[in-house]
Parts: structure tokens; sequence; C-alpha cells
């Protein structure tokens, strides 16, 4: 059997007091994901350094 994972685009606005750079730390770490949203697992793709 084969895993395969739906392709899901997020596009979200929200205000934090949090530096940017923190705030793209975890963006980036997949990893913690499941401790600030709803996302269970995660894989991300490109993973560009933010413009």
């Amino acid at each position: 059997m084969t895993d395969v994972m739906a392709s899901q685009t997020v596009d979200r606005i929200a205000a934090t007091p949090a530096r940017a750079h923190v705030v793209y730390d975890l963006l980036r770490n997949g990893a913690t994901w499941p401790q600030w949203s709803q996302a269970t697992r995660t894989q991300l793709g490109d993973q560009q350094a933010p413009e």
C-alpha cells in the first residue's frame, strides 16, 4: 500500500507579538505544526527563504 498525502495550501493572516524570524522558524519546521495547528503530520515542499 502506498501512503499518499493530499496536497493542501494554507493561506492565513494573523497578528502576533512574535518577531518575524520566530514565526518563519515555526513555519519552516513542519515537526512543530501539530503543537500549534490542526495538522497531524506534514511534508513540506519548496522551502525557500521568505522574501
